[in-house]
């Protein structure tokens, strides 16, 4: 039996949205099925899934397994990016490391319960024990922030997201754009890269630590909007 802890994610479409998750997905570059699509779609470290994204059976949301937490909030980002102009909304459950509740089935079903009956005003929804309530709401508000920004995102900001995050250079990215080094810096500032990536960097700390007797330093994430 594996000792290791696991973790549960789950998503859907925010609520006023005029397609569903399923509808992002349909339209592939590859010309793969919606089901293939999202199964693609893994984030920085794919080894910390236990399986793929999929679909539940309404198709209006997908869940995953994951047995590296400080890696969830990564996954989520990538399944968000890889969905906009699609908003979504998320929860993030730990399950334990064997027996009947953490079976696969029953850490996706967990997960999108608790997505069900979280607030749906809520972008992420954290349920994780041995974190303190303090933690969980201003983890909340960490990612709440984080995907606004990825809201306010143009075509061509969300393109050279999606290139940088693949390639790791602008050079790289003006090249396969065909534009200018310069114009893929201003896409990059426009999106507020650097911002996200420090919201980015706060939460795998987080996610990757004990329950701390404070709240955890959010000194990564001084530079996001003080208006949101």
């Amino acid at each position: 039996m594996s000792t290791a802890a696991r973790f549960g994610l789950a998503a859907t479409s925010c609520p006023r949205q005029r397609r569903s998750l399923r509808d992002s997905f349909s339209q592939s570059e590859n010309g793969a099925d919606p089901v293939s699509s999202l199964a693609q779609v893994r984030g920085p470290r794919s080894e910390v899934f236990d399986g793929t994204w999929a679909f539940d059976s309404s198709q209006e949301s997908a869940s995953a397994v994951l047995n590296d937490g400080q890696a969830a909030f990564d996954a989520a980002v990538a399944l968000q990016e890889a969905a906009w102009p699609l908003r979504l909304r998320f929860s993030m459950v730990s399950a334990p490391p064997g027996g009947a509740a953490g079976q696969d089935d029953a850490i996706r079903d967990k997960a999108l319960r608790v997505l069900n009956k979280a607030d749906k005003r809520q972008r992420f929804h954290f349920e994780l024990s041995g974190k303190s309530e303090a933690e969980l709401a201003l983890s909340g508000a960490t990612a709440r922030l984080h995907f606004t920004l990825i809201d306010e995102w143009t075509d061509a900001r969300a393109t050279a997201v999606r290139s940088y995050r693949r390639l790791g250079k602008q050079s790289e990215v003006a090249k396969e754009l065909g534009v200018s080094q310069q114009a893929v810096s201003q896409m990059l500032l426009g999106a507020r890269f650097r911002d996200l990536q420090a919201g980015e960097e706060a939460m795998r700390e987080w996610l990757s630590g004990p329950k701390r007797t404070s709240l955890w330093p959010l000194r990564n994430v001084g530079t996001l909007p003080a208006g949101l």
